[in-house]
């Protein structure tokens, strides 16, 4: 039941007629069940646009994680890329060295050519 006026209802009869029918009690028995159904019809209403939001919020947060994903892998690969690029520019350099520490080629000629320095060549010259 309500338990105040309507403040509005000297302005439209409208008003007086829905404060009446404010109270469930006021009601008959066809328009309680008139009531009820539209009351469970909205619950389900509310119901299934909570369900639409709680779906399209796991749906976006999907859609989120494939993208952080691939924008991941992407760097991953870029990184892997760009330190393969120097892992193999430096396994190069010191192959070379070591080819021309064979032919008993002067150690400073060979830092100048493989820019490695006099330590890593001598280094090297250990493994032989």
């Amino acid at each position: 039941t309500m338990e105040t006026n309507l403040a509005f209802t000297d302005e439209k009869p409208l008003f007086m007629r829905l404060q009446e029918l404010a109270s469930y009690s006021a009601l008959t028995p066809q328009q309680q069940i008139q009531y009820d159904y539209s009351f469970q019809n909205f619950m389900c209403y509310l119901g299934q646009l909570d369900y639409k939001l709680k779906e399209g919020i796991k749906i976006g947060e999907l859609k989120g994680e494939e993208k952080g994903r691939a924008e991941g892998r992407a760097e991953g690969r870029a990184e892997g890329r760009a330190e393969g690029e120097i892992i193999g520019v430096d396994k190069t350099r010191k192959e070379t060295a070591i080819s021309m520490l064979k032919e008993n080629l002067p150690i400073e000629l060979i830092s100048k050519i493989t820019k490695l320095s006099v330590e890593e060549i001598e280094n090297l010259k250990t493994t032989l």
